[in-house]
């Protein structure tokens, strides 16, 4: 003996065609926002690499450009010394000089901390993780490309913003439509197995 019990109730929504393309279309829309989101962020991450090449590019030259007008002042300065002592150059010419060219030489020492701190921060960006100790830096070569059609980004984030809230609007609309929907019960209830099939029903309706 016992009891036997079960019950299975089904409800199938009709005429939702439309429902369907409207939350497929709003799915296959935010597929496209999310690629757009993440071409937007590599460009911007090109873009902020680029720029701290170029700022750490500028660094090195200007290096380079120091070290010469340095080596020139101590040439300079050397020659100026035996001019001191020979009576023909004036010492306080030759102090001024000396002011210059440490002061040429501070402004060395500044490139150089520009250039390492711009050089993590460009490694950074990279994802490099070794820094080799001397590093030299070739030119960057950059192509500036002018883009007025349709694909530009801005353009597209303007697109897409505005299907998304004509999207959302469709779905919004469709929260208070009417819905039809097939509905069907089918149980069992009973304390037996004999005859048990009498003990079934079932019932559809559509609401």
């Amino acid at each position: 003996g016992g009891v036997y019990s079960a019950l299975i109730s089904v409800n199938q929504p009709l005429f939702n065609r439309v429902r369907f393309s409207t939350n497929y279309q709003q799915t296959l829309l935010q597929n496209q926002v999310y690629e757009y989101q993440n071409q937007r962020t590599v460009n911007e991450l090109t873009k902020a690499i680029t720029d701290q090449y170029i700022l750490t590019f500028r660094d090195q030259e200007q290096i380079e450009n120091s070290r010469e007008v340095v080596q020139l002042l101590s040439e300079q300065l050397s020659i100026a010394e035996r001019l001191v002592e020979a009576g023909i150059f004036q010492r306080s010419d030759y102090l001024l000089l000396s002011i210059e060219q440490k002061a040429r030489q501070a402004d060395l020492l500044n490139y150089q901390t520009n250039f390492y701190n711009d050089l993590i921060a460009l490694d950074t960006l990279a994802a490099v993780t070794e820094t080799p100790d001397t590093v030299i830096l070739e030119p960057p070569s950059i192509e500036l490309l002018v883009s007025n059609d349709s694909s530009s980004r801005f353009f597209q984030q303007y697109t897409l913003d505005s299907l998304q809230i004509e999207t959302a609007q469709q779905v919004a609309n469709l929260i208070y439509k009417p819905q039809v929907s097939l509905t069907a019960d089918a149980g069992m209830n009973a304390t037996t197995l004999t005859n048990v099939q009498r003990r079934m029903g079932f019932s559809v309706g559509v609401s």
